[in-house]
């Protein structure tokens, strides 16, 4: 899976933040995406997030890491992730202290959207038009498979001066480990025909 670095939104061409049309937003995301990619998401190696080890850890855990600034500032954790990316912070040394701890400010591994998500919503069911969010019916709570299978249309408009409809979509995601059906944090902006 790829990834592709993201501190904030303020850095993002104004296409990526505010929808155009898929195929233009999906050609500036693709533009932009270049550059993220050798930026620190490309650096991390996938074997030092200690949130993805046998027995998870937190960079302060081990008493090697609170010694070494080497091994503590070699690995990060992932504090969230979802289909879109994964929220991480570096681990960082302090000497003085003798502590291992998390970079005070995240980023975003971002993963680079191929297909486009208004491609991959087409087929699948929508809820807001039946009155209910991707939490709603205990099936999709309950089941990976229901819950992936829809998607919330959170907004529908023309952007002033646009003369374009637009419908800001979110999928519907499954967290196996919680056994929860929630509405993904990140958001597509599709054209209406």
């Amino acid at each position: 899976m790829r990834y592709a670095y993201h501190n904030s939104l303020a850095h993002c061409p104004a296409a990526v933040q505010f929808g155009q049309a898929d195929d233009t937003k999906l050609s500036a995301v693709r533009a932009y995406m270049p550059s993220l990619r050798t930026a620190q998401c490309a650096e991390l190696d996938p074997a030092a997030d200690l949130q993805s080890l046998p027995n998870p850890e937190w960079c302060n855990t081990n008493r090697d890491r609170r010694r070494s600034r080497e091994l503590c500032e070699a690995a990060h954790v992932t504090v969230y992730m979802t289909p879109a990316g994964r929220k991480m912070h570096r681990c960082v040394h302090n000497s003085v202290a003798n502590e291992c701890t998390m970079q005070q400010e995240p980023f975003w591994c971002l993963r680079v959207p191929e297909p486009s998500v208004c491609e991959l919503v087409r087929p699948l069911t929508e809820l807001r038009q039946r009155r209910q969010w991707c939490a709603t019916d205990p099936e999709r709570r309950a089941s990976k498979a229901a819950c992936e299978e829809t998607y919330v249309r959170v907004w529908t408009g023309t952007p002033a001066g646009s003369g374009v409809s637009y419908q800001e979509v979110r999928r519907c995601v499954y967290d196996d480990r919680e056994g929860k059906c929630f509405m993904d944090n990140s958001r597509a902006f599709c054209y209406l025909p």
